[in-house]
């Protein structure tokens, strides 16, 4: 049998080790990485649940998102106006700039989630009390302002810039972005569920 004085020994050196490989795990490549594939999941995702939501929206509240989808075409004719003509001159503006994969950016098809929660909460067949009423802002908030200062750094960098503040890449981040990433999972199963099975129209 081993004496006290030899496990404990083991157990410190164990955890060292432990924290060593945690740290150097928790660098920006590593995070960027993380934060990035999580993100993309959540993107491919939230689009793939709109078409879903859009298919059992009635044809007056389909009249609505394409009505603010226009005021959202108009503000980015500058980015590309061909694709804007093309997108006006569609019978369902929905439909032409859901299967033009680079005419709207992640920002834009948030903003026209936020516009379908709001029909369905008029409707009242939303109503999760802990949903956020700006789901576009959430996800800024958790995820694509993170991933924005990520994706704009080299390997060698110790912090990002949120909103002109620095913040360290530290195992503080780290355990934020999980808890975010975390957070967001939740929140986009609440929404695949509630138009795969609660959402009967």
């Amino acid at each position: 049998m081993y004496g006290t004085e030899y496990v404990q020994n083991f157990i410190d050196k164990t955890e060292k080790l432990v924290a060593k490989i945690v740290h150097r795990s928790e660098d920006l490549i590593n995070l960027r990485g993380f934060v990035l594939d999580s993100a993309s999941d959540f993107e491919v995702r939230i689009k793939n649940l709109l078409k879903i939501a859009w298919q059992k929206l009635n044809d007056p509240e389909k009249a609505i998102i394409d009505s603010k989808m226009k005021k959202q075409i108009n503000s980015i004719c500058a980015r590309d106006n061909k694709k804007a003509t093309r997108a006006f001159e569609a019978s369902c503006i929905f439909t032409s700039v859901y299967n033009d994969k680079n005419f709207y950016t992640n920002n834009d098809w948030l903003a026209v989630l936020d516009h379908i929660l709001k029909i369905f909460r008029k409707n009242d067949c939303f109503s999760y009390l802990d949903f956020p009423n700006n789901f576009n802002q959430e996800y800024t908030n958790k995820i694509a302002k993170y991933r924005n200062a990520l994706g704009h750094r080299v390997a060698k960098d110790k912090f990002i810039q949120i909103k002109s503040n620095d913040v360290a890449i530290d195992e503080r981040l780290h355990k934020q972005m999980r808890a975010n990433i975390h957070h967001m999972e939740q929140l986009v199963r609440i929404l695949e569920k509630f138009v795969t099975e609660n959402l009967n129209k």
